[in-house]
């Protein structure tokens, strides 16, 4: 009678826990293998484990001198005007008309 309700408890334990593993197949082809960090990111794969999300690492953070910026130091967005509003006062702005005219017929 005992070696009954331990068949039982094992096989009530074994089948019906919510612990269920499914079988998932990972994509690993997108991985290409030509570099060293792509295949070391193929072989992850293969075993199942996430390749490492990589970061660019610069020097100088996102430093860029030709950026225009404002008193604090904040970049600012340009603005895109459209092909009425640019004049020929400066240079940049009578390149711009003259791409404008080329390519709507102005």
């Amino acid at each position: 009678m005992k070696l009954i309700k331990i068949v039982i408890i094992i096989f009530t334990l074994t089948f019906f826990n919510s612990y269920a593993k499914a079988d998932t197949n990972l994509d690993c082809s997108k991985y290409s293998t030509k570099t060293f960090t792509g295949l070391y990111d193929s072989i992850r794969c293969k075993r199942g484990i996430e390749p490492n999300k990589r970061k660019k690492i610069s020097k100088f953070g996102q430093l860029n001198i030709f950026k225009a910026r404002d008193k604090d130091g904040k970049v600012i967005s340009k603005i895109e005007k459209t092909c009425t509003e640019l004049t020929t006062k400066n240079f940049k702005d009578m390149i711009a008309k003259f791409k404008c005219e080329k390519k709507w017929g102005y």
